[in-house]
């Protein structure tokens, strides 16, 4: 192959290896909204997991409460 063969070969790499690194920096951009929501959901899910646990606690602590003032 001569140098011009070369040279163009490596313009065309050059331009599919853009075309993705274009691709992947789109679709970065769009899974990461999806992403914050998925850890927002997992965030809104344990609180309430922690807010049944505390109205459990609460639940048992005025039962006792109410067994030991009658």
């Amino acid at each position: 192959m001569n140098d011009a063969t070369k040279r163009k070969e490596r313009e065309m790499v050059q331009k599919e290896i853009d075309k993705l690194r274009g691709s992947i920096q789109t679709l970065t951009r769009s899974a990461n909204p999806l992403g914050e929501s998925v850890c927002l959901m997992s965030i809104i899910y344990h609180v309430g997991n922690y807010c049944r646990v505390l109205l459990m606690i609460i639940s048992v602590h005025l039962s006792v409460t109410d067994l030991v003032t009658v």
